[in-house]
This record gives C-alpha cells, structure tokens and sequence, in this order.
C-alpha cells in the first residue's frame, strides 16, 4: 500500500467529497442533488459486451454468481472486487460498471451467499449480517478469482468496493489484509459502513486499517459518525466524505443519487490502486 498520500490526488478528490468535518466545497452541486437523472446506463442485468457471467466456489464449499469484466488492458493492471448491498445483489453497480472499465479498471461483482444467483448459505440471511464465519468466504474466493486472472489482474494492485454490509466486510477484509500476507487488498471503498457490525464480523474491535475512503450521508446516523472515526484509524492515503442533498440515503442510493459519488468512488481507485 502507499506510505503517503499525494497532495494534488487529494486536492482533486476534495473537488468532488466533503470533508466529514464539514469543511470546504459543498459536496453535491445544486443540480445534483437527490433524485437527479444524471446515471450512468439503465437498471438493467444483461451484462455488457465485454462483461461475462462466472461462478467462483468459497473455502466452505458454496457456489458464488459473479459477473467478470476485463478492462482489456492487454497487460495486467488495477481489479476491483464489488461487494452489494443486503438483500441486493450484483447489479447494485450497473452505473459503474462502464465507468469502471473506461478508467482502465477491472471488476468482480458477486453476488453473496444466500443472495442473487449464488448458493444458499448454512444460517438465515439475516446472520450474515454480523456472523464472521460468513461473508468473509465469498470475499477470499472474489479476491482468489481476481489474482488469477493472469495477463489481466496484477495481484499487488488489487482493491475492494462495499455497500452497507459490503462495505462493512470490506473494512474486515483491509484488516486482514494489513496482518495476513495472503490478502491481497491494496485499497478498499465504503459506502454507508458501521462500526458496530464490523467489529462483529471482524471478530475484534482492534482493527489494523491503511488506505481506504468512507463515503456515508451527511444526515444518516451512526454512519456519518462511524466515516470519521474510522477514519481516524485508518493509516495514510484515507478520507471519509459526507454527502449532502441526499435525504439520508443508504448504500446503493447514494450512487443512485449523485454522479459526484460514483465518479468520486471509481477515481479513488484510479489513484491510489
């Protein structure tokens, strides 16, 4: 991971994010503000031209639906792993999907277990909300289909996106990262995370955290809270951004609703993966 953040990276995103302190340029512009019609593609599962529908199998024996799509790079550049929203699955990303792809990134959306195409899991859906034996299973098996991708995926410039418990098992998967060689997670996107169910699927409140952006609504509780103090502990390049104009919006919405997020998002890959 970088040790230090360059300056002009972080003048550029603070273009586009608000401070969690409130401070500097207003996050959203007047005409894109919630419910704005400025998306990226339509709502729709068929996947792009480029894109393929893949399954991958976790540690403990579950068949994963994905969608892979390479950048096409023709050498082996930046990959992101795309983790949903609860309830959701895979399509949560369907506007950044192209983005993605023109920034010269590759994706692995999956869909988790007991979710979209994928397996049913061993407990109630709701458990893997705060189970650690879980979720994290089908990151490792995102993140083991990532590193083979030989001539499309350098395994050191490896990167995960979260939304709700996406990002709160994204923040899990950083931490691992930082004291087990084999998780190969450079940098990690959080949108709308919590502290307190990350510490359950962590299995500790002692977290090791570098490189990462937290992204939740100025006005959604605890989330905007828990942005800043994780934050606070997590090690250089790291912001968390408040959005305003968005009525509380969770997770997805706050893609859904403001081009700034995802062109904000995809950027913080662009720089530091």
């Amino acid at each position: 991971m970088p040790d230090q953040p360059c300056p002009l990276v972080l003048a550029l995103l603070l273009l586009v994010f608000v401070p969690a302190c409130g401070e500097g340029k207003a996050y959203l512009d007047d005409d894109d503000a919630a419910g704005d019609d400025d998306t990226v593609g339509d709502d729709d599962s068929t996947p792009a031209p480029s894109a393929e529908e893949v399954s991958i199998t976790t540690s403990d024996g579950l068949t994963l639906a994905g969608r892979w799509q390479s950048a096409g790079l023709g050498f082996e550049g930046p990959g992101v792993l795309l983790l949903h929203q609860y309830g959701r699955d895979r399509n949560d990303y369907y506007q950044l999907f192209e983005i993605f792809q023109r920034q010269g990134l590759s994706t692995l959306a999956i869909d988790f277990r007991s979710h979209g195409g994928s397996d049913s899991a061993s407990v109630a859906q709701e458990d893997l909300l705060s189970d650690p034996d879980q979720l994290i299973h089908d990151v490792r098996a995102g993140l083991d289909f990532l590193e083979a991708r030989e001539g499309e995926v350098a395994d050191n410039r490896i990167g995960i996106m979260g939304l709700s418990v996406g990002a709160n098992i994204a923040v899990v998967a950083n931490h691992l990262a930082n004291g087990e060689a084999d998780w190969a997670v450079r940098t990690t996107v959080s949108l709308s995370p919590r502290l307190e169910a990350i510490y359950a699927l962590a299995g500790s409140s002692e977290l090791d955290l570098v490189s990462a952006l937290y992204v939740a609504a100025d006005d959604e509780q605890p989330q905007a809270d828990d942005c800043a103090a994780l934050e606070e502990m997590t090690g250089m390049p790291t912001n968390s951004q408040l959005v305003g104009q968005t009525t509380g919006a969770h997770g997805i919405e706050l893609l859904e609703q403001s081009f700034d997020v995802r062109e904000g998002t995809v950027q913080w890959f662009v720089d530091w993966l």
